[in-house]
């Protein structure tokens, strides 16, 4: 993770979690290796809701950061991308979606 954006979205996604800042990733992770790792230390009953925010949270980044290249207008800042990715957990949440409801509490 080197771009400084993302590591203060995911820092902000765990702040809200209530998930141990110290699982965010680094600017040396991996998403693969991270995710791994960072998923062991969820309750098993939790990890299929916390793989889903992971997904919610870098398809957002990945949007983002097209919008940054392509001069897209509907660019957010840390805090309203948070809200997206929170957006899409509870339009998961509400389509049926299992395990995603406790994290969009």
């Amino acid at each position: 993770m080197q771009c400084v954006f993302a590591r203060q979205v995911w820092y902000s996604c765990f702040l809200r979690m209530n998930i141990n800042i110290d699982l965010c990733p680094t600017h040396h992770s991996t998403i693969d290796a991270w995710w791994d790792a960072a998923r062991k230390h969820v309750p098993k009953r939790l990890r299929k809701g916390f793989d889903s925010v992971v997904i919610s949270i870098c398809w957002n980044l990945w949007k983002q950061c097209n919008g940054r290249v392509f001069g897209r207008n509907d660019l957010r800042n840390v805090g309203g991308t948070v809200d997206l990715i929170w957006q899409d957990l509870a339009m998961w949440s509400r389509a049926g979606a299992t395990g995603v409801t406790i994290w969009c509490e």
